[in-house]
């Protein structure tokens, strides 16, 4: 079944360094992504990004070298190492929050959340967002709460980010607890030119910074 041990092993290594580099905690890395390929930022608003080329291209040369070092069930394995790959880090991270992180980093974003935006009047836009966030420490925490516009929203237009004009938001989350957080504000649009805000619309992918005692989070 196995014909080059060099390979898979190599395989494998190629597989943890890609990992190492592109592992989503403590920050998401894939906010402000344009294009992406698996796990890996490939184009941002500025450009190329090439650290995630790279990346790419390690993690189609692991998959080659495993499927090179298979005499049979090739395909199987193939699929096999790009499920775990995709399932272990959020199992990893799930652990490290419950044992070891403190603070923000022990908060994790269920869902993607959900922003709605409906312009009420000349002036106001009203925005709701509804996030699910729990914390897997044994302690409270509190952390101040900012809206980062998603990847795929319009460079020039603020969309989630519009909700910061209503803030700051300060969130208290207790130990070991999931909470709802809903935020409903009329934002006060009159400074801004027409084009420069989303007027009506909805997002399903929220992401988030939280920030604490200095320390800050990208979910």
């Amino acid at each position: 079944m196995i014909k080059s041990r060099k390979a898979i092993i190599s395989s494998l290594l190629i597989m943890c360094l890609c990992m190492v580099l592109f592992f989503p905690y403590p920050d998401n890395p894939m906010v402000g992504v344009r294009s992406a390929l698996w796990s890996f930022p490939i184009m941002n608003e500025e450009g190329y990004i090439i650290r995630g080329i790279i990346g790419a291209v390690l993690f189609v040369t692991g998959l080659i070298l495993l499927a090179a070092g298979m005499k049979k069930y090739r395909f199987r394995a193939v699929i096999l190492l790009i499920l775990l790959y995709t399932a272990l880090p959020p199992v990893l991270i799930k652990v490290h929050q419950e044992t070891f992180a403190s603070g923000i980093g022990a908060v994790s974003l269920k869902d993607n959340g959900l922003c709605e935006f409906e312009k009420r009047s000349e002036d106001v836009v009203n925005g709701h967002c509804e996030l699910f966030l729990h914390n897997r420490s044994n302690d409270p925490v509190t952390f101040e709460l900012k809206f980062l516009d998603s990847s795929f929203a319009d460079m020039d237009m603020r969309v989630e980010s519009l909700m910061n004009i209503g803030g700051p938001y300060s969130i208290t989350i207790g130990a070991n607890q999931e909470r709802m957080i809903e935020v409903d504000k009329p934002i006060d649009v009159s400074d801004m030119a027409e084009g420069d805000y989303v007027e009506n619309g909805t997002s399903f992918e929220v992401h988030l910074k939280l920030i604490n005692d200095g320390n800050e989070r990208i979910l």
